[in-house]
């Protein structure tokens, strides 16, 4: 099979499968069709500013549009929520930042605000002319104009090749390290974000010494704010028992407890359907969902709801018994919209197969099942929500603990992140006070791999990135094998976390370790808005009064000096065959004549076109030319000749000097 992860900083860690060889269980990431078929709005823009949701959970990220693939959006800007704040450090997504350039396939959210379709599968981010998705290695990149073009036309209905997907963006490559381990920061109340730095972060309920975090309160009594550390699970969709659940969550962890090198101990599973102990401050489990559902994506569509296939069904939304309730009716004429000559007819919708038994209040306001019916209130179409699998087959959201100062129940409490040291000299890392981790049914479905993503999700809980492509582990973005314990890879990582060291011992060394990384650099400033471009080109042959003279098999090279955002290129020189794009070519004509080169440019959403006329002479030495029955000769060349003519008659004629080879 095949797994993807994200690298990138933040902390919900994704896990989307990809199509394994044939005779493997088939795990499915959309293709770009289908990611445009579910998707009613596409856009590009520019990431003007972000902040916390009012669910300080979420992100807001404000975009002003600059080119619209697909949909009519409201506004020149649009929100885009994510799941990740101040709240919740998300591991694997790649969030939307100030000043990033970014192609959004996206659907629309609760309260005005849109989601992007398969959380990190529905980002696009532009790096030099083309574009790359974070959340699937290997993926390829996708060149901006010739994929925005795609889309425009895929929208339309109109097949046109995909001939957009690059291996690669002309320019360095970045260097990583294989061992790769989260990092980032958390503000609690109080906390300006600046005086945060980003760390390393990890439990720290396995090291020597460690005790449990006790506060006071105003009457002086001490008293623990956490619970035991455990390892919470719940089974909410995908028909398995909780001793199927807890049977796979054990032998996930046990991978990870099994490590001689390292002190990780995660506590045997138990059924617990409620994650959060709200009588405590600094919380302490890992979370195990089987079932998770929000990696699917949901939107209304306005065709649904047809009454035994044929007829559009209405709600009259209405009020009785002092609360609102909806009958479900039809016109039974078959109309598709409301109108007050409508002959409607209403259903005991608990009485249909989509309805089921006691579904509706609004039954009992309906006399006679397909009956005549008036409406009492407002009228709207029907539609209701239809999903789409995105890929996802996992996510963990890691959140980091904040230790208050003083009484917690205090009216305005202090809090600081908590920060400690790695055992063994290994550096400071936060401390994770808990960790969510969703399985989602497609996931549940493999036998053979469930196990491994299981396992290498538990690994972001403990503080572990993906390593570098290509490197065969549990925690690899692409996983081709089932695992049954922990490669090389991943025991570097873990021991580099968890030493199983005391007092100053060095950790263990290997797999890029060394101090966590430093403060990111600022960001660089965005790039230029594109320019429409204006074609040009220059050749290396004599050309006089628009006129370029050459001999046949003679190389002329064409170069384009074309301005402004040139994204895509043509040259036609009038000979058929395969059309050239580069930005300096080589041509040559095989037979005198009259030709015409133009260069088309596209770029920022123009069409640009620049030419020139070329007269083409035989090669042949001079004197060669022999002329036929029908053919004169012209500067040793040979040509077919018409003329204009005019009888007595009054009749008329024209032509024109016409390559004849």
């Amino acid at each position: 099979m095949r797994l993807f992860a994200n690298n990138s900083l933040g902390f919900v860690a994704l896990a989307a499968l990809l199509a394994a060889p044939a005779g493997s269980i088939l795990y499915y990431v959309p293709t770009d069709a289908e990611l445009v078929g579910q998707s009613p709005l596409i856009v590009y823009g520019r990431v003007e500013h972000t902040s916390l949701a009012p669910d300080g959970d979420f992100t807001d990220a404000t975009v002003r549009i600059g080119r619209v693939l697909k949909g009519l959006p409201l506004e020149s800007t649009v929100v885009v929520r994510q799941e990740g704040g101040r709240g919740a450090v998300v591991v694997g997504l790649r969030m939307l930042r100030r000043g990033d350039r970014a192609l959004l396939f996206l659907y629309p959210g609760q309260g005005g605000v849109y989601r992007t379709v398969g959380m990190g599968l529905g980002i696009f981010l532009e790096d030099r002319g083309h574009l790359v998705r974070h959340d699937v290695p290997k993926d390829g990149f996708r060149h901006a104009e010739r994929f925005g073009r795609w889309i425009e036309e895929r929208a339309a209905g109109l097949a046109r090749p995909a001939d957009y997907l690059v291996q690669e963006i002309p320019g360095p490559r970045a260097v990583r390290q294989e061992a790769n381990w989260l990092t980032g920061r958390r503000t609690c109340i109080g906390q300006p974000e600046e005086s945060v730095p980003v760390q390393l972060m990890r439990w720290a309920q396995w090291d020597d010494g460690f005790s449990r975090r006790k506060t006071r309160n105003r009457w002086g009594e001490t008293f623990y704010v956490e619970p035991e550390l455990a390892t919470k699970v719940t089974v909410t969709a995908g028909g398995w028992t909780d001793e199927e659940a807890l049977t796979t969550t054990d032998a996930a962890a046990a991978m990870w407890n099994g490590d001689s090198g390292s002190r990780v101990g995660i506590p045997a599973a138990r059924i617990n359907s409620s994650w959060w102990d709200h009588t405590k401050f600094v919380q302490a489990f890992i979370g195990v969902e089987y079932g998770y559902a929000s990696g699917v994506y949901a939107v209304n569509e306005r065709r649904t709801y047809d009454y035994n296939g044929t007829k559009r069904l209405f709600r009259d939304e209405r009020t009785s018994g002092g609360e609102t309730v909806f009958v479900v009716m039809f016109d039974e004429n078959g109309r598709a919209t409301h109108d007050a000559s409508n002959s409607y007819r209403c259903l005991k919708w608990g009485q249909t197969d989509e309805g089921g038994s006691g579904t509706n209040p609004g039954d009992a306001l309906c006399p006679t099942h397909e009956g005549p019916y008036t409406p009492q209130g407002e009228v709207t179409k029907w539609t209701k929500v239809v999903y789409h699998p995105t890929g996802v087959l996992g996510r963990t959201i890691v959140k980091l603990a904040c230790d208050y100062v003083g009484d917690p129940w205090a009216e305005n409490p202090v809090a600081k992140t908590i920060s400690h040291s790695i055992p063994g000299g290994g550096g400071q890392a936060w401390r994770i006070q808990s960790a969510q981790v969703g399985i989602s049914e497609l996931a549940m479905g493999n036998a053979e791999t469930i196990r491994t993503v299981v396992a290498h999700e538990l690994g972001h809980a403990l503080g572990i990135g993906s390593p570098a492509d290509g490197i065969e582990a549990v925690m690899s973005a692409v996983v081709d094998t089932s695992y049954t314990s922990l490669q090389p890879d991943d025991r570097v990582a873990v021991r580099r976390l968890y030493p199983a060291v005391t007092g100053g011992s060095s950790p263990p060394s290997g797999g890029g370790g060394g101090a966590p990384p430093p403060e990111p650099e600022p960001e660089p400033p965005p790039p230029p808005p594109p320019v429409p471009p204006v074609a040009s080109f220059t050749v290396d042959a004599a050309c006089a009064d628009g006129l370029c003279s050459v001999r046949t098999g003679e190389d002329v090279t064409f170069t384009d000096t074309s301005s402004g955002t040139v994204a895509r290129r043509s040259w036609d020189f009038e000979t058929g065959g395969r059309t050239p794009s580069g930005r300096s070519v080589t041509h040559s004509w095989p037979s005198p004549g009259f030709y015409r080169a133009t260069l088309t440019v596209e770029g920022a959403g123009a069409e640009s076109t620049a030419s020139r006329m070329f007269r083409v002479d035989a090669s042949s030495p001079a004197g060669s030319c022999v002329p036929g029955p029908e053919t004169v000769c012209l500067q040793d060349s040979r040509y077919a000749v018409t003329v204009e003519w005019r009888d007595g008659a009054g009749g008329s004629g024209a032509g024109r000097v016409v390559h004849a080879g």
